[in-house]
């Protein structure tokens, strides 16, 4: 049994912009690899014309796609999850570890690629692609905390300017409000790193994590969504109470949510509550959605098995 939230699309990375070719430099360095040369080409284009945002996507993209690498690990403890190129045995042939690939990411890269965001930002601050974009960055790096910060910047940013971006491929006026910003774009992100599965609240990542929650409550308090991410960060902390008062609330604002409904049934099956658990499960035996009604009667039918069991021992 696992608890629910819904999941969104992931962003992509590379950022794109319709700038004139005549605004830029008239030829890109041809080695990718050439620091040298890019840093160059890109001094000499910021001087031409500093405020082209096409300038500091195209830096974005040029430092972030140097920042991945990958590398070989040996690791004599344990095997990694995926499938290792070479298991390594001992002198008996049992499993001794694993020779594997790996990527990591020079955060210097990526923090180059973010500050070109950022001075385009400052530029243009409304501008959706970048914001999320500095955002998938973090996450593409694997940096959960920053990701989330950035994620409570672009939420900021929406309460200022009232849901109206900047589209990055046409330059037009675009409307996200508060709500799909938060519900479409954003959840994709809160969904990831909830499933991270740490149980730790002091983390980095889950400090960030909350904080960013805390901000759509706030900016978003009728959001069963919101709801429902609360209550799974505080269930994974094993706060089962503080996880309800977020389930319950949850299936206050939007009654016929079945995820509120399984979310709190699981949560008072964790506690030991079976009769509460109960009878959450049965309001959904006769639910229009058949997964739902069957993971019910499924749920239901366990408890009464264990319940058995236990009166016979």
């Amino acid at each position: 049994m696992t608890l629910f939230r819904s999941y969104a699309a992931a962003v992509a990375l590379a950022l794109v912009c319709n700038t004139a070719a005549a605004d830029r430099p008239s030829v890109e360095p041809a080695d990718k690899a050439d620091t040298t040369a890019w840093i160059r080409y890109f001094d000499a284009w910021e001087s031409q014309t500093p405020d082209d945002a096409q300038l500091w996507i195209d830096k974005f993209n040029y430092w972030i796609g140097r920042a991945p690498e990958e590398c070989i690990v040996i690791d004599g403890n344990a095997c990694p999850e995926s499938d290792p190129a070479f298991v390594l045995q001992d002198e008996n042939g049992n499993a001794a570890g694993a020779l594997y690939t790996t990527t990591i990411f020079d955060d210097r890269l990526v923090d180059r690629a973010v500050e070109a965001l950022d001075r385009g930002l400052a530029l243009y601050p409304d501008r959706f692609d970048m914001h999320m974009g500095r955002a998938a960055a973090y996450r593409f790096a694997d940096r959960p905390a920053d990701a989330a910060n950035s994620l409570r910047m672009t939420l900021d940013r929406c309460s200022i300017n009232g849901g109206r971006w900047i589209d990055g491929h046409s330059g037009s006026a675009i409307s996200i409000d508060m709500r799909t910003l938060v519900e479409e774009y954003v959840q994709g992100y809160v969904c990831d790193m909830l499933s991270d599965g740490s149980d730790d609240p002091e983390a980095p990542g889950q400090i960030a994590l909350r904080r960013l929650l805390d901000r759509e409550a706030e900016l978003l308090p009728g959001s069963v969504v919101v709801q429902n991410n609360l209550g799974v960060l505080f269930c994974g902390y094993r706060q089962y109470d503080r996880a309800l008062e977020h389930f319950v609330e949850a299936h206050r604002q939007t009654p016929d949510d079945i995820y509120a409904i399984l979310n709190i049934a699981y949560v008072h099956r964790l506690c030991g509550h079976d009769e509460e658990a109960v009878g959450w499960y049965s309001r959904l035996l006769s639910s229009d959605d058949p997964t739902a009604a069957e993971q019910a009667r499924l749920a239901i039918n366990e408890i009464g098995r264990q319940a058995g069991a236990e009166n016979l021992d």
